[in-house]
């Protein structure tokens, strides 16, 4: 038979409870950052739609001529640069493994 005192019984419960309200605070925290995060990548989305189908439409125009050509592939070159650099302002740092 095993003896447990009240109070180490209580201290245990208490422990418990203090680790899974910090696992609730954290959850909460990484919900908040996963919406916002949503929300990003959204706009990003739309940012990517509002460049690129007219720069396609431009090209489609253009197919016979080079020099158009050429500068919609500039076009869609810089929106990918500025798409990149945004990705990358916007994305929190990689955690490092454990």
């Amino acid at each position: 038979m095993i003896f447990c005192r009240k109070g180490n019984i209580e201290r245990k419960f208490n422990v418990i409870i203090s680790l899974l309200q910090s696992i609730l605070r954290r959850e909460i925290i990484m919900s908040a950052a996963m919406d916002a995060l949503k929300v990003q990548g959204q706009a990003i989305s739309d940012e990517i739609t509002k460049v690129v189908i007219p720069l396609l439409q431009q090209l489609a125009a253009g197919k016979e001529d080079p020099v158009a050509i050429q500068a919609v592939t500039d076009q869609l070159a810089a929106a990918t640069k500025a798409l990149s650099d945004e990705v990358t302002s916007v994305s929190p740092p990689v955690p490092p493994a454990v």
